[in-house]
C-alpha cells in the first residue's frame, strides 16, 4: 500500500525577529485607501518620516492626479498606473507598502505588471498590509478574504520577477503601530506574517497527524439532493461517480458553463466518437444513473447570480432542499502565462469561478441549511510556479474563505464549510482509471 503523507499550510507562533532589514537611501512609497487617507495610515507616514525615510503617497480616486511630488491620485484602470510608473520610475523606490483598498485587486495587478516589465529596477521590498485575511486564533471578529487575492498575487509575483521581495503583513485592529513599523523593518524570507492582539504568528508547511484533524460527518442520504458546481469538469464528474456508486438513489444537481447536447443524441454522439472529450462525459452521467442516481445538468455561470437563482428555485420546487453543496468551478490555466502578458479580462476569467461564484453559490443556498459546503482551491497556492499568478490569487481566495464559516455567514453549527485543497497531478491519476477529464469545467 502506497505511503501517504500529510501535510498542512498552517500559522504557528513566532514572536522574536531576528535581524532588522537595511534599507538603502531611496523612497518608500504608500498606496492608500480614500485620498487623505485613514487616520492610521498617516501615522504610519509620519512614524517612516520620523525615521528619516523619504514617502510618497498613493490615494485611490477617479483619475490620475498629482498633487504635489510627494502626493499622487489613482484610480483602478491601468492607464491611471501607468502615468504613475512613469513617475516613480525616475526615483529610485527601496521600498512600496500597498495597504489593503475597497478595490484593491486591479490597481495591485497593473502595479505588479509595471514592475515586472521595467527594465531598470532594483529590488524592492514589496509589502501588502492588510486586515486579517486567515482565521488564526479563532477569535477574529472580521476577515478579509478579498484581500487573500492580492495575498496570491504577491506571492505569484515574486516567483516571476526575484526583483520584487513581496511579503503580507496581516495585522488586527489591536495591532500596535509600533509593531507594524518593526515588522517593515524586519529581515526575514517569510511570505506571511500576521498579528493578533499583539502576538506574531508565520506561515509555515508542515506536517499534520491526521488523527488530530476534525473529523466531519457530511450525512450524506440516499434520498439527498446534492449540487455540484463545474459538475461536468474531471472534479465534479468523478464526485458524482463516487456518490451515485456509494449512495444508490441519490439526486446530482450538474451546473457547468457548457452544456450537454439533448438525451436524444447521446447514443449516436457515443455511436460515433468524433467528440472524445463530449463522449466521456456522456458515458460518466450515464455510469451515474446505470448506478441508480438521478442526474439533471443544467448549464450556467456559477458567478451569474440570475441564473443560479432560477435554477436552486426549480431544484427547491421538487425537492425542497439542498442537502449538500460541491463548488468544483474553475477555469484551468494551462502552460506558461507570465503576468507582464495578461490582461485584466483574462485574469477575471479565471477569478469568476473561485471569487463571485464562490460567494453567489454560498448565498443563495444559505436557506437551504446544507449538511456541508465543500470547495475545491489548489495546490498552485503553495507550489505554484511563474505564469499562474491570476489562478494562484483565485485559488487563495477559496483557502481564506471558509474562515467566514462562523454562525455570523448564515451557517448553523450543523453545517460544515470546509475547502480540499487538491494535489491536482494525483486527482487526475484517479481519474485516468476511468475517465480521462480536465479536472475543471469546460
Amino acid at each position: 500500500m502506497e505511503n501517504i503523507h500529510h501535510y498542512e499550510l498552517g500559522w504557528v507562533l513566532e514572536p522574536e525577529r531576528n535581524s532588522d532589514r537595511k534599507l538603502s537611501e531611496g523612497h518608500i512609497v504608500i498606496f492608500m485607501d480614500e485620498k487623505r487617507g485613514k487616520r492610521e495610515d498617516r501615522s504610519l507616514r509620519k512614524a517612516l518620516q520620523q525615521q528619516g525615510r523619504q514617502v510618497i503617497e498613493v490615494f485611490a480616486g477617479p483619475s490620475f492626479l498629482q498633487i504635489s511630488s510627494e502626493e499622487y491620485v489613482i484610480s483602478d484602470h491601468r492607464e491611471s498606473m501607468e502615468q504613475l510608473w512613469a513617475h516613480l520610475e525616475k526615483l529610485m523606490i527601496n521600498r512600496i507598502i500597498y495597504i489593503q483598498q475597497d478595490q484593491s485587486f486591479h490597481p495591485f495587478f497593473y502595479l505588479l505588471q509595471e514592475m515586472i516589465g521595467a527594465q531598470s529596477l532594483d529590488p524592492v521590498d514589496l509589502v501588502l498590509l492588510s486586515n486579517p485575511i486567515h482565521s488564526i486564533t479563532g477569535t477574529e471578529e472580521n476577515i478579509f478574504p478579498q484581500a487573500a487575492l492580492m495575498f496570491g498575487l504577491g506571492l505569484a509575483g515574486r516567483k516571476e520577477d526575484t526583483r520584487l521581495q513581496c511579503r503580507s503583513i496581516q495585522v488586527d485592529a489591536e495591532t500596535s503601530l509600533q509593531d507594524i513599523v518593526a515588522e517593515l523593518d524586519h529581515e526575514s524570507d517569510d511570505y506571511g506574517v500576521a498579528y493578533r492582539a499583539g502576538t506574531r504568528y508565520i506561515q509555515q508547511f508542515g506536517a499534520l497527524d491526521p488523527s488530530a484533524y476534525p473529523k466531519w460527518n457530511y450525512n450524506i442520504r440516499n434520498d439527498g439532493l446534492y449540487l455540484i458546481t463545474g459538475g461536468l469538469g474531471g472534479i465534479g464528474l468523478e464526485l458524482g461517480l463516487q456518490l451515485a456508486e456509494r449512495y444508490p438513489g441519490i439526486t446530482l444537481a450538474l451546473v457547468n458553463r457548457t452544456s450537454l447536447p439533448a438525451r436524444e443524441e447521446w447514443d449516436s454522439i457515443v455511436a460515433a466518437s468524433s467528440n472524445e472529450v463530449l463522449v466521456r462525459k456522456i458515458q460518466a452521467v450515464q455510469h451515474m444513473e446505470a448506478a441508480g442516481a438521478t442526474v439533471l445538468p443544467y448549464q450556467a455561470d456559477v458567478s451569474d447570480e440570475a441564473s443560479m437563482r432560477l435554477i436552486l428555485s426549480e431544484l427547491r420546487q421538487k425537492y425542497v432542499r439542498i442537502a449538500g453543496v460541491i463548488h468544483g468551478a474553475g477555469v484551468a490555466v494551462g502552460g506558461d502565462h507570465p503576468l507582464k502578458d495578461r490582461t485584466i479580462e483574462e485574469a477575471e476569467c479565471v477569478l469568476c469561478p473561485k471569487v463571485q461564484g464562490t460567494r453567489v453559490v454560498d448565498q443563495l443556498t444559505r436557506e437551504d441549511n446544507p449538511d456541508f459546503f465543500v470547495m475545491f482551491s489548489s495546490i498552485a497556492t503553495i507550489f505554484s510556479g511563474p505564469g499562474q499568478a491570476d489562478y494562484v490569487a483565485a485559488n487563495a481566495y477559496q483557502d481564506a474563505y471558509p474562515s467566514l464559516s462562523q454562525p455570523r455567514n448564515g451557517r448553523n453549527d450543523d453545517g460544515q464549510l470546509v475547502n480540499l485543497e487538491r494535489n491536482r497531478r494525483s486527482c487526475r491519476n484517479r481519474l485516468r482509471s476511468r475517465y480521462p477529464f480536465q479536472s475543471h469545467d469546460q
